[in-house]
Parts: structure tokens; sequence; C-alpha cells
């Protein structure tokens, strides 16, 4: 089970959504999973995603844009123990998730 859950709603981000995903690949902690939740898209972001799908990266694939349905969707298939919710055009700094991993821990222990 991985430390996060990193969820994407994605509703035709096809301009920004290769940007978030490398993003959390230059993570310095790599203890997540990336749930991109493609709501109603009527453009090439689902094929983005699909490319980069890995063990760490999945699509799940709407027929609706409803941002709060794809949250609760990807919150719904989401394995880690904390839940980080991103929007498709977020890029994170490369220690974002060691940074909250460690204040988590700090105010969690």
């Amino acid at each position: 089970m991985p430390t996060f859950s990193v969820i994407i709603p994605a509703h035709n981000e096809e301009n920004y959504i290769a940007k978030t995903l490398h993003s959390l690949k230059r993570q310095t902690y790599q203890d997540f999973e990336v749930v991109v939740v493609a709501n109603g898209c009527t453009d090439g972001t689902e094929e983005i995603v699909r490319k980069r799908s890995s063990e760490k990266v999945r699509l799940l694939s709407l027929p609706k844009p409803n941002v709060s349905v794809a949250r609760n969707a990807g919150a719904l298939n989401a394995q880690g123990k904390v839940l980080v919710f991103l929007d498709a055009d977020t890029q994170l700094d490369e220690d974002a998730l060691r940074i909250i991993n460690n204040n988590f821990n700090e105010t969690h222990s």
C-alpha cells in the first residue's frame, strides 16, 4: 500500500496533464500512486495518460464531466493511506511529497 494516492480529475487537459505527470515522476519521495480520472474528455487527455500508464499511474474514465464525481471516483479507487488531490494543470516541486510526508508524520506521531 503506497503512502500517497495522488488523485487528478481531468477534463480536456491535454495541454497540461503530461507536465503534471512529469512533475510527479520527478518526486524525491516515490511511495505513491497516481489515479487520473478523465471525466467526459473529448480531447487527447486520455491517450496522453494511457501512454504513461504504469504500475504507479492508473487511468479511470468517466463518461460525463463532473469534477466532484471524478474526485470521489478517484478516492474510491485509491490504495494509499493519504489522499492528495491535484488539478490537472498543477506541477509539484520535486520535494513536495517528501515535505508533505515529513510534516504529516510530525503531526501524527
